[in-house]
């Protein structure tokens, strides 16, 4: 059995998953009972009969069980396994990545990182109690108007990124130049989101297959502007894609790579 310390895990995905190889969802909790049976024995004082008397005493003691979600995740993972329904994904090559399909469950030990626009946003989100403090000590936090435009500008874009999904990015450290990404649902977050970077165990299903030549974007800080690339052809698609990564507004990821429905990050 391996021991987990979970960064990310959908509930709702482990849930389906589960009932569908079940046929039903265990739901709330269980009773358990353990029933304790003592013997005990004694000397009877009596004019007529003088013998040993014994005692069956017990004790039942109740307990509510509820099945956790890092033992419903091991009873999931233990199936795939057993049932050859999953591939751990370390070394590879061209060939193995091309025989991979949409719908697999691929687990991926990782190296992760968040986009860089999206982790500078988050960098001065973490700065803002201190600039309040010193703003209400009367200290002057930054030097600069232009400076103090700018934090309140990033603080804004941050506030908005709140209501999105956090992007997360990963490959493998045996085999450069393939890149995973994944949207993970803010609710299913464990940790603090600077706890996501470093080396980890992402398990997930493969969404979607980027070619090479091709690209998509991974994070963009001006949401709002996609709503007009319906309006645009082709060229003007790919300019407009291209002038959002030049100006930071936008991470995009150029293939091979992999959108991954994430189940779960683990350490």
């Amino acid at each position: 059995m391996i021991l987990r310390n979970f960064l990310y895990i959908d509930t709702n995905m482990l849930n389906d998953f589960l009932s569908t190889i079940d046929g039903y969802l265990e739901e709330g909790t269980r009773d358990q009972t353990e029933l304790e049976k003592s013997q005990k024995s004694g000397k009877a004082n009596a004019k007529v009969i003088e013998g040993n008397l014994q005692f069956d005493s017990s004790t039942e003691i109740k307990q509510k069980l509820s099945r956790t979600e890092a033992s419903k995740f091991q009873k999931l993972y233990a199936y795939l396994q057993d049932n050859g329904m999953s591939q751990f994904l370390d070394a590879f090559d061209e060939e193995i990545w091309k025989q991979i399909r949409r719908g697999e469950i691929l687990e991926v030990p990782a190296k992760t990182r968040l986009p860089k626009t999206f982790q500078l946003i988050q960098d001065f989100q973490s700065m803002t109690p201190m600039v309040e403090i010193m703003q209400a000590l009367g200290e002057v936090p930054f030097k600069e108007q232009r400076e103090l435009a700018m934090f309140k500008g990033a603080s804004i874009l941050g506030e908005q990124a709140e209501n999105q999904n956090v992007p997360l990015i990963f490959e493998t450290e045996s085999t450069k130049g393939y890149t995973f990404v994944c949207q993970l649902q803010r609710p299913f977050i464990r940790t603090d989101l600077n706890n996501l970077v470093g080396e980890a165990d992402v398990i997930g299903k493969v969404q979607r297959i980027i070619p090479k030549g091709n690209q998509v974007e991974m994070f963009s800080l001006i949401p709002a502007f996609d709503s007009y690339l319906s309006t645009m052809n082709r060229e003007e698609k790919r300019k407009f894609m291209n002038d959002k990564k030049k100006s930071k507004l936008a991470e995009v990821i150029k293939g091979p790579a992999m959108i991954i429905t994430p189940l779960a990050i683990y350490r």
